[in-house]
């Protein structure tokens, strides 16, 4: 492992789990994505068209064999080119997470787990 992958799980919260899910993405020029990992304080998803970093988002995510849906707010903290035609790995932080959004990320994680 580089030590910038060393350092960058360091500043993690909590750990990232890899999950396949779509969601819904406001304000986007697509409005939609995918999702690629998940953690309690955030996700990365491929997003068709570049976002900027310090944007704050909407998301609806949707994940299969997951009861409902989860509304979370983001804030755009990296946006890098996936290697795909105009498709970017955005990473996101969730902010203004209420106590019941947070248990509904917490179970979205565990049905990854599952």
């Amino acid at each position: 492992m580089t030590t910038q992958a060393t350092a960058q799980m360091d500043r993690r919260r909590y750990p990232r789990i890899n999950a396949n899910f779509s969601m819904e993405v406001t304000p986007s020029p697509t409005g939609e994505g995918t999702g690629i990992n998940v953690s309690q304080g955030g996700l990365q998803f491929s997003h068709r068209g570049k976002l900027n970093p310090g944007s704050m988002l909407n998301m609806i995510l949707r994940v299969h064999g997951f009861s409902g849906t989860v509304h979370v707010k983001g804030k755009v903290i990296r946006c890098e080119e996936s290697g795909t035609d105009n498709y970017y790995h955005v990473s996101i932080n969730f902010v203004d997470t209420d106590h019941e959004t947070e248990a509904s990320i917490i179970d979205m994680i565990k049905s990854f787990q599952s």
